[in-house]
């Protein structure tokens, strides 16, 4: 069999350096994509997870809430105080964190005198705000729960700053 010899005239050397820098660009390319996708995925994960753990504080702080106005409907002692910044009676927050074992701020935004019961109120932690509200209006309507309430997390993100 004859032996065949390539004859390089440099045209060739230049279509290999082209293909090989091509292909050195698409590694570059789909690492760079990997690497920001698993950055994004990171940080989802890390705020979903951190919101669950809020809003699990949130209902340990309205179950508290509810003891706590048992014991004072008992004492013939409203929980809320609309005079007060935090919408509670004066120590109110601290019984409440110390009850529910959370140290988040707590404010009483809405209270059923008929219900002796929490229509509304917020919490926060962090960037995190957690916004409980309930209407007796709404209870078992099918569409929302069976008493009428509703939780929303809030996560705050600086954007500008001027």
């Amino acid at each position: 069999m004859p032996e065949t010899y390539i004859v390089d005239n440099g045209e060739n050397t230049d279509i290999a350096k082209y293909e090989r820098r091509l292909r050195f660009y698409r590694i570059l390319v789909i690492f760079v994509v990997i690497a920001v996708l698993g950055v994004a995925g990171f940080a989802y994960g890390s705020i979903n997870s951190n919101c669950k753990k809020v809003l699990r504080e949130a209902k340990d702080a309205r179950i508290a809430m509810r003891m706590l106005a048992i014991e004072e409907y008992g004492l013939e002692k409203p929980l809320y105080n609309p005079d007060s910044p935090t919408g509670l009676y004066d120590g109110a927050a601290e019984r409440i964190s110390a009850l529910s074992r959370t140290d988040g701020k707590i404010v009483l935004t809405a209270w059923s005198k008929e219900d002796s019961d929490v229509l509304a109120f917020t919490y926060t932690k962090g960037k995190y705000t957690v916004v409980y509200s309930r209407d007796p209006k709404l209870a078992g309507d099918g569409e929302g729960t069976l008493d009428g309430s509703e939780w929303q997390v809030y996560y705050y993100v600086k954007v500008l700053q001027f």
